[in-house]
């Protein structure tokens, strides 16, 4: 027989508030089933290191996100302007981001050329 871990005290303290809750609050990941239940489990951690391929991943999404910092107001207002006369629902930050990475190259092509603008 499996032992239950006992729940953090606080862990129904969401329920009457109706907050939406997911993802990791201290040792425990919870996350809304199917049935709408709130799910609580131990964080579980990774058995082994990361392989060089997932280091690399993680690498052009963190040149991804230092690059928008080092963009001027008016350049992050491009990707502002572009979103809203292409009438897309996403952030800013998201469309760039998605723009910068170079598997997107045709897509920044296809926004910029729908847009009428040229994105940096």
């Amino acid at each position: 027989m499996q032992h239950k871990p006992k729940l953090p005290k606080n862990a129904l303290m969401n329920v009457p508030l109706g907050l939406i809750q997911w993802g990791d609050i201290g040792g425990w990941t919870t996350y809304r089933a199917k049935n709408g239940l709130l799910v609580w489990f131990p964080k579980t951690y990774p058995a082994k290191p990361p392989t060089q391929a997932q280091l690399a991943e993680r690498q052009k999404l963190s040149t991804a996100a230092r690059n928008w910092h080092n963009l001027t107001q008016p350049q992050r207002d491009l990707y502002k302007q572009a979103a809203q006369k292409l009438s897309l629902c996403i952030t800013t930050f998201g469309l760039y981001f998605t723009l910068s990475l170079p598997q997107c190259a045709n897509l920044k092509k296809t926004i910029e050329k729908q847009s009428g603008l040229e994105l940096p």
